[in-house]
């Protein structure tokens, strides 16, 4: 059996700021007196992640469904979005599910909504979700408040 060294703290705020920060994908809260038992969930354990929704543009790819598991489909997808951290632009070639029942088409140029569970230091998401794409009315509301 082997053994790791994690960091145990009271502040768990400040750990999960940190470790987020740096491109940790989350912490785990736990009671101090419950043990581990490896296969199995307990209450007195809760694994803390970030869920972000970012806006991306769509800057090429393949409509092609790819199979991801048991859950649903993927496809690949070039990305262009603002990294929430740094608020530099990057571009990214990755897959991203789609629901297995969820119409998707191509539309290079087009700006999407894509859910993750961070994101990473080399600016890959974490277990990218396609929720749709962003209509051009919301988008010019969205560019109008912000210039006010």
């Amino acid at each position: 059996m082997a053994l790791a060294v994690v960091p145990v703290t009271d502040d768990a705020p400040t750990l999960y700021g940190t470790w987020v920060g740096m491109g940790g994908e989350g912490i785990v809260l736990k009671d101090p007196a419950s043990l581990y038992w490896p296969g199995e969930r307990s209450p007195a354990w809760l694994k803390l992640k970030p869920k972000l929704t970012l806006d991306v543009k769509v800057t090429g790819g393949s409509g092609e469904r790819i199979a991801w598991g048991d859950w649903g489909e993927a496809v690949m997808l070039d990305l262009a979005y603002k990294h929430p951290r740094t608020g530099k632009r990057v571009q990214i070639r990755q897959a991203v599910r789609i629901a297995r029942q969820q119409p998707f088409e191509l539309k290079v140029g087009a700006r999407a909504s894509v859910v993750c569970w961070g994101v990473m230091p080399s600016g890959m998401l974490r277990h990218p979700l396609f929720l749709g794409w962003r209509s051009l009315s919301l988008l010019r509301k969205l560019e109008s408040d912000h210039r006010q």
